[in-house]
């Protein structure tokens, strides 16, 4: 598959259907979503490649909605959901982050779940920079890190502080500095956060 033009801009709408990317390649250039709607759809990354392009989303909204990215692979590229508010939705994140930068920057995300379930990280960051997680809960539980960062520091509301796998080194996953881990085995796996 060809990839993606050097600039595109595309402006989606209707509701209930599926968007496909499915081994999609964003090599170069800039893609900007345009007046796109995702209400109650799936987006769907599967297997798609983020080597070097700028994917800009900006601020859309997702209610009810999935974004999938199963099988991506992040290496490059500069994707953007800035100013994303997901209502009542699922983000799925089972992909490999080798390099590049995912933002969220000033998302807000209610009632739904962000989940890492299958995710590689060895590089490149995932940045939730002054996003809001009304109700949302979000997992790490299932993801391998041996290098890259998924930056919580500066997130701005927490209903549900993050579940956490056991072992994760400090430098991968940054939390705010009023974090309070609850290390106890009683509740499985994971990892409760407290602020």
């Amino acid at each position: 598959m060809s990839p993606i033009p050097a600039t595109m801009e595309t402006g989606l709408s209707g509701c209930g259907s599926t968007v496909r990317f499915n081994r999609a390649k964003f090599a170069d250039g800039t893609v900007r979503f345009v007046g796109a709607e995702f209400s109650s759809r799936v987006v769907d990354f599967g297997g798609a490649e983020f080597s070097g392009a700028r994917v800009n989303f900006g601020p859309r909204y997702y209610e009810e909605g999935t974004v999938t990215s199963l099988g991506a692979k992040f290496s490059g590229a500069l994707v953007s959901f800035a100013g994303g508010s997901f209502s009542g939705g699922t983000i799925s994140f089972g992909a490999g982050f080798s390099g590049g930068e995912v933002m969220f920057t000033g998302a807000m995300f209610s009632n739904g779940q962000v989940d890492f379930e299958g995710a590689e990280f060895s590089g490149g960051m995932v940045d939730f920079d002054s996003a809001k997680f009304s109700g949302s809960t979000v997992s790490l539980v299932g993801a391998e890190f041996s290098g890259g960062r998924v930056d919580f520091r500066r997130v701005t509301d927490w209903t549900h502080p993050p579940q956490l796998p056991d072992g994760i080194p400090a430098n991968v996953v940054l939390l705010p500095a009023n974090t309070a881990v609850d290390d106890e085995e009683e509740d499985g796996p994971e990892r409760q956060m407290t602020w």
